[in-house]
């Protein structure tokens, strides 16, 4: 619940949206049968949506959890001496922890914390001797900070996220290749908030 909002809120809010933005990544990338290694950054949109529940344990102050799933073209590629690596993702999700201050009349700040997923394809060489495509699950994560102001019913947000992932072997046949990936996202959402 927020400052100003004491007739629409309890002490426990149910939270229900969308967001959407754009996201960076970076990935140290290592293919031990090219003997090759590079960083490699790439970027793209993300669109998807959150659920939620926050509880207040103060007259300004809330605590939550959170998970959100979402769609990524992120993608880069660098011009090796084999062919282009290419790193894409196509999904991302979080599971996070949630605290909140209310900082003025229906506007809070919050940060979150936890962990964190993404489905990572890894292309590299084209049309050379043992290059191959991998596709795995990387786990790892992820922090962020935000501000979100309440409405009648509904809020509006904007968020930052921080995510590192643990490094991952692909297992490339005749090509093993190994990444380690963080991201940052910029995102802008939307939502409705209710209690029981």
């Amino acid at each position: 619940a927020m400052l100003g909002m004491a007739s629409t809120t309890s002490a426990l809010d149910f939270n229900l949206g969308v967001q959407g933005g754009y996201g960076w990544s970076d990935s140290d990338y290592s293919n031990d049968f090219h003997g090759e290694s590079y960083s490699i950054e790439g970027e793209g949109w993300i669109l998807g949506g959150f659920a939620g529940v926050d509880w207040d344990v103060g007259p300004r102050w809330s605590l939550g959890v959170e998970g959100d799933y979402n769609w990524t073209d992120a993608e880069g590629d660098h011009a090796g001496i084999h062919g282009a690596y290419n790193i894409e993702q196509s999904w991302n999700a979080s599971v996070r922890a949630r605290a909140a201050f209310d900082i003025a009349a229906n506007t809070e700040l919050f940060g979150s914390l936890g962990m964190a997923w993404s489905e990572v394809d890894v292309t590299d060489g084209p049309g050379c001797v043992g290059c191959n495509t991998g596709i795995d699950t990387l786990e790892g994560w992820t922090g962020g900070i935000g501000l979100e102001r309440q409405y009648t019913g509904w809020f509006g947000r904007i968020e930052y996220h921080y995510t590192a992932y643990d490094d991952d072997d692909f297992d490339h046949s005749g090509s093993p290749a190994s990444v380690d990936l963080t991201t940052h996202a910029l995102l802008v959402g939307g939502g409705w908030s209710f209690g029981p």
